[in-house]
């Protein structure tokens, strides 16, 4: 009755704004930047390269709308790049080819530690994230 009275109509106020974004445009496309080349970045770190003060949370939401979520990512040898690398596993494959399944032994290597990278990163939605681990 009051806002009828007072403004003639009992349609409701718009909306007050509310707080103003504390990424902007431009700081919004160097966090995708960022992403793009370093995808396994902690939130911390996006934060402080950045420059702004604000919450994780705000980067966590920010990355969520920028399309770009949390994935785990799988390791993969650094050495696999390498051209002798792939030249002597295309050999090996080939020998391999002629050889008798059952004469086959496989051996577990259970001390390899990839405990010393980020576990998770961040792409696109659809691809996975790829990572080289030292070491395996």
């Amino acid at each position: 009755m009051r806002t009828h009275r007072d403004t003639g109509t009992l349609e409701p106020k718009p909306h007050g704004g509310g707080n103003p974004a504390v990424l902007t445009p431009q700081a919004l496309e160097r966090l995708r930047e960022l992403i793009r080349q370093q995808p396994d970045a902690a939130r911390p770190e996006c934060r402080q390269r950045l420059g702004v003060s604000c919450g994780l949370m705000t980067i966590s939401c920010t990355l969520g709308r920028l399309g770009l979520p949390r994935k785990k990512k799988l390791p993969r040898a650094q050495e696999e790049d390498r051209p002798d690398v792939q030249e002597r596993r295309r050999e090996f494959c080939e020998e391999l080819a002629g050889v008798d399944p059952r004469r086959l032994v496989f051996v577990d290597e259970c001390g390899t530690n990839t405990a010393m990278t980020q576990t998770y990163g961040r792409v696109p939605m659809g691809p996975r994230v790829y990572t080289n681990t030292p070491g395996q």
